[in-house]
Formats: structure tokens, sequence, C-alpha cells
């Protein structure tokens, strides 16, 4: 960078920022945050993942504080008609959001201590930062007061364009900015900023309780959370945990009386938690219906863990006294005449009426052995 901030390595429009090689805005901001006595932002968002800056950044001395100033708008973080509904302020979501942005991202060391630094900048007021909550804040402008009491040339540099403070926005995304450093130009802008910074509402403390809360920072006191969930969603999950699971869309679950279903969920949560379950209600109860129930679950693949190891397909031994043979095939599959069995016997998918458990097209034969 040569005088304030200009790149000579292109002397060809070296004020354009797009971040080309040798034209990265994150390179501008580095090298004028240096320099600068006062700096001053003001961006359609920030996300605290991306803060590229680190301490090594900022000049080691600060004449006044802040010594950066930052005002962020809601460009990504207006409430919806729900949220509004729900009593949700611009204050609230664009915290939430925060929150959300941060923990949803796997940082790594460098992030962390980018973050951690950020956190030590605004504590100790050498970053301020304020929320525009007036309307959508769209402008991105990057001003650097290298000599703020200058009475004839220029006090520094201003950076207009379409670049927000973000990792991506400074660094890779296509963008298009401007250096401006006639004096006119800087002293119009900063009185701008100056009276965007007066409009805008506090939000220092707000931030800082953003990145405790989030509980990214290995020091913080808070657990990492989740993201935010409807009332609907919440409701689910609480009826889930209370019944321990056992509310399952079974195929055939209208043959079953309320107490059978009760029964058939009950010995399927078992199965899945001890891989073994017993039917031993009394007599007259409908444990065959039952069994029925979970013989189609397993066969219908609905539950893969109870696939034994090695077998391509899951398969059912049903060991019955011949009596009542009959009355589990009639169960299962229908009473099917002989040349039914015999392609049931040969694979064939054959399609059966019948008002129990296999009546549509039947995966795989079911064989009854005789003890």
């Amino acid at each position: 960078m040569g005088e304030k901030g200009v790149n000579m390595n292109n002397p060809l429009a070296p004020g354009i920022i797009d971040n080309t090689p040798d034209r990265e805005l994150v390179e501008v901001i580095r090298d004028q945050i240096r320099r600068s006595k006062e700096a001053k932002f003001a961006i359609g968002y920030f996300f605290l993942s991306g803060f590229s800056l680190v301490k090594e950044d900022f000049p080691d001395d600060h004449e006044s504080l802040p010594f950066l100033k930052i005002v962020m708008g809601n460009e990504t973080t207006y409430p919806t008609k729900e949220e509004l509904v729900a009593g949700y302020s611009l204050r609230e979501a664009f915290k939430q959001r925060m929150i959300e942005d941060l923990q949803k991202r796997d940082l790594n060391e460098e992030q962390i201590k980018r973050l951690r630094d950020l956190k030590d900048f605004i504590a100790n007021n050498i970053i301020d930062v304020r929320l525009f909550d007036k309307s959508r804040l769209h402008a991105k402008l990057y001003v650097f007061l290298t000599n703020p009491e200058e009475r004839y040339s220029s006090p520094g540099l201003a950076v207009v364009g379409s670049s927000n403070f973000t990792a991506e926005g400074i660094t890779k995304n296509k963008e298009l900015n401007v250096l401006l450093t006639s004096r006119e130009e800087v002293l119009y802008l900063n009185q701008w900023f100056d009276d965007l910074w007066d409009e805008a509402v506090e939000f220092r403390e707000d931030l800082l309780k953003v990145i405790d809360i989030s509980g990214v920072l290995p020091e913080s006191p808070y657990p990492k959370v989740g993201e935010l969930i409807d009332p609907q969603t919440l409701f689910k999950y609480l009826v889930y945990r209370w019944t321990e699971g056992r509310v399952l869309n079974l195929i055939e679950k209208d043959i079953l009386m309320e107490f059978q279903l009760v029964g058939v969920i009950n010995a399927i949560n078992i199965l899945n938690y001890y891989n073994g379950a017993i039917l031993a209600d009394s007599v007259g109860l409908g444990k065959s219906f039952m069994a029925g129930a979970i013989i189609q679950e397993f066969l219908n693949g609905k539950h893969p863990y109870w696939l034994p190891k090695g077998k391509e397909y899951p398969a059912v031994m049903l060991i019955l006294p011949p009596s009542i043979i009959s009355q589990w095939e009639d169960l299962l599959v229908g009473r099917a005449d002989e040349r039914t069995l015999a392609r049931l016997e040969r694979g064939e998918r054959v399609k059966i009426n019948t008002e129990f458990f296999f009546r549509d097209n039947f995966k795989r034969m079911v064989k009854f052995h005789q003890y």
C-alpha cells in the first residue's frame, strides 16, 4: 500500500478494491487501522464468526476511546411477521441469530482467538458497537482518520462499496469498493457516519452477552445450546420424551384395539432396547394379533437395527403346535390355496385379498415349522 493506502501495485485504477489479487479489502483495513487515530465502520450486517482482525492489527496506543466505532444494520436480521407476532424485537432477533451463527460453525483455533480478541476489544471500549434499527442499513462505509484535526488536507481515507465486514466480504466475495481520499469526501462521509451513530442504539453490552451465551469460547461459563425451536416442535419433543418414544406410525394400527396398539408399541420399544420381548397377556386378549403387527414391522424393514448380522433380508421363524398353523396362516397371509402357496414358496410376489396383515404385495415367505 502506498500513500493513504492506495495500492501502488496496481497502477491501473489503484483505488478500486474488488478482492482480486492485490486488491483485497482486508489488506486496506489492516493497513489503515494500524496508522489511524480513529476508525468508523457502517455495515449492513456483522457476523462475529467472521471477525478478521487481531490485536496485532491495531495500534499499540489509542488517543481516544472508542478507537473503532461500528454501526451495524439489520440486512439479514429483520424480524419476520411471525417473529413480530411472537413479540420479537429487532434487537432480540439480531442477538439470537448471532448466537445461532456462532454455534452452527465449527470454529478453528484461529477464529476462536479472533473472537476472544474481539471480546477484549469491546470489554475495554477499544471497539464500540451500535445497532441501527430505524430502517434497513444497506450502506457499507469504512472511514479511517489518520489526522482528525487536519485543517487543510484530507484527514484520512474512506472506503465506500459493497463489502460487509465479514470474512467473505473483505477477502473472497466478488465485491466492488472505491477508495476516497479527497478532503471534502472524507469530511462528508465522516459527518454522515457521526449522524448515523447518533441515531443508532447501544449494542455493546448485548454483544458481550452474545459471545458469552453462545458458549463457543472454552472459558465461557455457559454451555453451548442449540437453536430456538417453535412451540409445535417443542410440544412434539416433550410428548416423545414423556412417552419414552412410544409414538410410532404402525402400518396396520387400524386392525388393533387401543390396548393392543399400546402393547405393540411397548414391545417394539423393549425390542429396540433389549433385543427381545415377551408378550404375556391373558388368554383371549389378542397376543397373536400383537405378534403379527410386530412381525410386519420387522419384515417391512422399518427397524433396521433388528436385522441380524450377515443377513441380507430379515426373516421370521414361527415355532407353532400343528393345531394353530392354519390360524397363523389366516392371520398373516389369509386363506391361500395350494397354487398360491406354491407361488409363495417360489418367492413370487402374490397379492392376497385379506383384511389381515400381509394383504398387499407379500415380500417374502414366512415358513411354518412343526414341532
